[in-house]
């Protein structure tokens, strides 16, 4: 340009320098870098924390689900027995325990159920106070230990097997119609 307009070039060239300085040398990698540097996503490890926090979710999400079904089947229980309660027999009296027990009677009634198909269970004293109840889901067992005499009301007696005091009772009843057992230490199961 300098030649062009009939200027010294070389000192035009001088004038340059002086003010942005000279100019160094170029390398290959300066050209061809990006005016913004290129971010390359570098492989991260798992997220172990969110894993752990999602499996204690799910851990709470499924104590709560069975916290509330078993309030639930609780009710549910108390219904159908409060709903059978009615078809007992009008003629059945408690029976009284002898005041005198002798020393070779077992102090305890241990009850064994092994449920072939869901069953509800009621245990009241002989005075007909509520003791417990349970729901027995097909499959499972649970064993109860008294020491008095209960009675036992069972929903499904044709779906359990029922051992007392360490002999087998089978079915005490059949299958959907509710039977009140009078059960007590060293003596046979009534009905």
């Amino acid at each position: 340009m300098a030649r062009v307009v009939g200027a010294n070039e070389e000192e035009l060239i001088h004038e340059y320098d002086a003010l942005h300085g000279a100019p160094t040398a170029i390398r290959a990698a300066d050209v061809f870098e990006p005016a913004t540097p290129i971010r390359i996503k570098e492989r991260r490890s798992p997220n172990w924390t969110l894993a752990m926090a999602v499996v204690l979710v799910l851990i709470l999400g499924y104590g709560v689900y069975r916290v509330v079904g078993a309030a639930t089947s609780g009710r549910t229980v108390a219904a159908r027995a409060a709903a059978t309660s009615h078809h007992r027999p009008s003629g059945r009296s408690a029976a009284v325990p002898s005041a005198s027990p002798t020393p070779l009677v077992p102090s305890n009634v241990v009850i064994h159920l092994t449920a072939i198909e869901d069953c509800w269970v009621e245990f009241t004293s002989q005075a007909g106070q509520f003791i417990s109840q349970a729901y027995v889901v097909g499959g499972d067992s649970k064993t109860w230990t008294f020491q008095q005499a209960v009675n036992m009301q069972i929903g499904n007696p044709g779906g359990i097997v029922l051992t007392v005091n360490g002999k087998r009772v089978g079915s005490p009843g059949s299958a959907g119609q509710p039977v009140t057992l009078s059960l007590g230490p060293g003596r046979p199961v009534s009905g």
